[in-house]
């Protein structure tokens, strides 16, 4: 059985603020993570995707919109 590898943090837009230079940026809630299996036989990849909450809209259109940022390694 082939290992999955957790690449990818799945984000939520929360809101907005301004850092200590002016500059307006956004703010981020993690809501799950991406993850990749290869395929037996050099198949490919598998991409699978494991939320830790469900998002809500936070806009007018009744959108959600997700981000996903590449774990960065420590």
């Amino acid at each position: 059985m082939n290992k999955s590898k957790a690449t990818h943090d799945v984000m939520m837009k929360t809101g907005e603020y301004t850092d200590s230079s002016g500059e307006k940026k956004n703010r981020y809630l993690k809501i799950g993570t991406m993850f990749e299996t290869e395929k037996p036989n050099g198949g490919g990849v598998n991409r699978s995707i494991k939320l830790d909450a469900l998002p809500l809209p936070n806009n007018e259109d009744g959108s959600c919109w997700l981000s996903l940022f590449e774990i960065k390694k420590q």
